[in-house]
């Protein structure tokens, strides 16, 4: 068995599958069984009709990758979902104290105690989010397609019956689909009362930016912190970078030093069900895109 790599193995890793049965190459010179990441490689072989019938993501975010095509040609795809949660969830709350205490303006203090917190999204990352918050004493609201109860949340409710009015705060952690672009829009913004902070670690195309920008002016929302952006890296001369009350990060709110080695962990124990036939885990539903 064969699997392109295209995030970057090292040497142990290597190792580590050869003792499975598992070659690892770094370029498509030969049939190729399964792929780890994705790249102009990996493109064109999909172009070809591919060889491979298996996709392992280094992200827990799949937008980049060609669904529809992967669907098409009955290529199954996994991304490493759950291994960015402690991280991302440890960033937001980074991000809430440093507004709480006074890091980013002293006369804005508070603290999370007696808050309320509407998360959009409640997969790994959204329980992770909301188990800290809890702790703190904030009442966390999550929010989800079906509005399904998921714990810990306090409550759950349906994406269309979301009421982020009364929230102090508003986290998104949604995937990027079509029913999510531009979900944080102008029209959103408008309707919030309580000028809360909001937080996006999700997706940035999830945001209409310059709504967000316009939100910000007009005092809508009392600031933001944004790890993810609609063009990355944010230009030098992006409107966000002059105004006050908001925090910056390059994308960076999932990284840890192990992150490697945890998707290490999902990849090698994917690759050994491949070899064997039998069931993968972290697979995406290439329909709903997550």
């Amino acid at each position: 068995m064969r699997v392109l790599d295209l995030v970057g193995l090292n040497q142990q890793q290597v190792a580590t599958l050869a003792d499975e049965g598992i070659e690892v190459v770094t370029k498509a010179t030969e049939t190729i069984d399964a792929v780890y990441g994705w790249g102009p490689q990996a493109a064109s072989l999909l172009d070809q009709g591919p060889s491979f019938h298996f996709v392992q993501s280094f992200s827990a975010g799949v937008d980049y990758f060609p669904l529809a095509a992967l669907k098409a040609a009955n290529v199954e795809l996994a991304n490493t979902s759950g291994i960015h949660a402690v991280p991302i969830a440890e960033s937001v709350l980074g991000y809430l104290l440093a507004f709480g205490r006074g890091v980013i303006d002293d006369k804005m203090i508070f603290t999370l105690e007696n808050k309320q917190a509407i998360v959009y999204g409640t997969g790994n990352i959204g329980r992770q989010i909301a188990t800290y918050l809890r702790a703190l004493g904030v009442t966390v609201v999550g929010v989800n397609t079906h509005g399904e109860a998921v714990a810990p949340f306090d409550r759950t409710v349906a994406m269309v019956d979301a009421d982020p009015a009364q929230a102090d705060f508003i986290i998104n952690v949604l995937p990027l689909t079509p029913q999510t672009h531009h979900h944080f829009d102008a029209r959103f913004f408008k309707h919030l009362s309580k000028q809360p902070i909001f937080v996006n670690v999700g997706r940035g195309q999830s945001v209409d930016q310059s709504a967000l920008v316009s939100a910000l002016k007009q005092n809508q929302i009392s600031g933001a912190a944004l790890d993810v952006f609609e063009q990355e890296p944010l230009p030098q001369n992006d409107p966000l970078r002059q105004l006050k009350h908001v925090i910056l990060t390059p994308h960076i709110s999932a990284l840890g030093r192990n992150l490697k080695e945890e998707a290490f962990k999902v990849l090698e124990a994917n690759l050994i069900a491949l070899k064997n036939n039998t069931p993968r885990t972290h697979l995406v539903d290439l329909n709903a895109g997550y």
